[in-house]
């Protein structure tokens, strides 16, 4: 995790019929070893409108990088975040996109070049972030957080309800911290 404990995401990736999470955390072993821990989960329960908006918010960022006239907006969508983290701290990422072609009947997947999070106003240029968009990822891994902790479309459809206070048994979310701490035990376990 990362040391505000939440998962650092690795990549983030939406389709029609499923949504896919990619995470690292950190554990100590037995013998104080610090280990990094890769998780993986594939869902077909669609995320919130708000996630939606959170993968969609890189689309402009993404047709200036790649110099797209404003025209592909409407046929373009962002279908995937892959987000990596320096040596030096800093966060970097390629943005994938699905365009309509106009004259195919599949989708043409597009990705950018890989992107740097600045780390001093001195560096601009090409291979760095636009500006917003840190803000944008945050965002948006906010929004994998929550849907890794049970936040789904389909809940809204209950808004009001009381919510649930077990989690974890058949049909319901996990917390990802249930997730987490199995993924944990089950490691001592193998070790």
């Amino acid at each position: 995790m990362a040391k505000n404990g939440k998962p650092q995401f690795t990549k983030i990736v939406t389709t029609s019929k499923h949504l896919a999470l990619h995470w690292q955390s950190r554990r100590k072993t037995a013998s104080d070893v610090e280990e990094l821990t890769s998780h993986e989960t594939v869902c077909p329960e669609l995320p919130r409108p708000e996630f939606q908006t959170a993968m969609q918010a890189f689309l402009p960022f993404f047709l200036t990088i790649i110099g797209a006239p404003a025209s592909w907006k409407e046929s373009t969508k962002i279908t995937g975040v892959s987000i990596n983290k320096e040596e030096d701290g800093r966060r970097g990422v390629v943005l994938t996109a699905s365009r309509k072609c106009p004259h195919g009947a599949a989708p043409i997947a597009l990705n950018s070049p890989h992107l740097r999070e600045q780390i001093e106003d001195k560096e601009t240029g090409n291979n760095f972030f636009l500006a917003g968009m840190d803000q944008a990822l945050d965002t948006l891994c906010e929004e994998a957080q929550a849907y890794l902790e049970g936040e789904r479309s389909q809940g809204e459809l209950f808004e009001g309800a009381e919510p649930k206070k077990e989690r974890g048994k058949r049909g319901e979310p996990e917390k990802v911290s249930d997730i987490m701490s199995r993924s944990a035990r089950d490691k001592a376990r193998a070790d």
